[in-house]
């Protein structure tokens, strides 16, 4: 019965223990493009200067961007060139977040390899967020011929040894706000998380293979190049927006950035409102706290009441 009960606790309290994590692979290939997950309860938002790179106990400058997306943040870069197995991490530090329910800013660490083989090819960007037809840039780094598979559209591209290409996709066929679009070769797989934000106002089905169709739509196609495409999104301060903090609400419009969520408003404490919660969890261990209790109790009444019989019989 004790260990039933402690069996018990632990998948009770279990959530309370798990802390901000970083979700990526263990090992990466040369040049291969990194997309981590980072998850938890941050109290403000991660931001470029919030990420670092190391070489086994060295920091080493990497392109990477960072977004927010729903209720995880992700960051992407394309990793270097390097002709041995060598050891790195991903760093994020200076960021308050909940750690078995109190507040720290301990740093968050993932380690990772990149072996001395060459990917098949990268992407770029590792992530979209966008409102509108989007592109990612496909390079293949192999000395060969790649064919390259997506999951939207059944579709396949062949694309040449060395050679770069943008893949135009257009929203109609996707069927909610935020996607994981795959892109796989024979040794290299990409799962690029996007964002679809006004996802309602889609109208239009991705051209996979043959982007130059819709070139000779004479006033339609310039009304297109005119929208933003994803590299285009501009930060929240180029918007003269602000980002609003943890305990702050948006009152008024607002847009997605390239960094987060952009307040063209402004940014209004929140009314303080009872934590529902911690007020179950409360109740949860209150109830425990009396099962324990009325166990320890039950235990000793029992155990008076025998003495008392052979008190009787004597």
């Amino acid at each position: 019965m004790k260990k039933n009960f402690i069996i018990f606790l632990l998948i009770l309290f279990l959530p309370t223990i798990l802390a901000a994590n970083i979700t990526i692979k263990e090992n990466y290939n040369s040049q291969e493009t990194l997309i981590a997950k980072i998850s938890g309860e941050f109290l403000q938002p991660i931001l470029d200067e919030n990420i670092f790179f190391y070489r086994a106990h060295v920091k080493v400058p990497m392109d990477y961007d960072v977004t927010k997306i729903q209720d995880d943040y992700y960051v992407y870069t394309i990793l270097p060139q390097t002709n041995e197995q060598k050891n790195y991490s991903i760093r994020i530090k200076n960021i308050r977040y909940i750690q078995d329910g109190s507040s720290t800013d301990e740093e968050i660490k993932k380690d990772f390899t990149i072996s001395n083989q060459t990917a098949d090819f990268n992407v770029n960007p590792g992530f979209v967020v966008a409102d509108d037809d989007f592109s990612i840039e496909i390079k293949n780094l192999k000395n060969s011929e790649i064919e390259i598979k997506s999951n939207y559209g059944e579709k396949s591209l062949k694309l040449e040894s060395q050679k770069t290409k943008k893949i135009n996709f257009e929203l109609n066929d996707f069927d909610g706000e935020f996607q994981l679009l795959e892109l796989v070769s024979d040794n290299t797989t990409y799962e690029i998380p996007f964002y679809l934000s006004g996802f309602e106002n889609k109208k239009s089905f991705w051209d996979f293979l043959k982007p130059e169709e819709k070139k000779d739509e004479g006033a339609e196609q310039e009304e297109k190049q005119e929208q933003p495409t994803p590299q285009a999104i501009k930060k929240c301060s180029e918007m003269n927006g602000e980002i609003c903090s943890a305990d702050e609400e948006c009152v008024g419009d607002f847009t997605y950035a390239l960094d987060e969520k952009c307040c063209l408003g402004t940014c209004e404490k929140k009314q303080k409102t009872i934590s529902w919660k911690f007020f179950g969890w409360g109740i949860i261990i209150l109830i425990i706290i009396i099962m324990i209790v009325f166990f320890a109790k039950y235990k000793g009444t029992k155990k008076k009441f025998d003495l008392l019989n052979i008190a009787k019989k004597k």
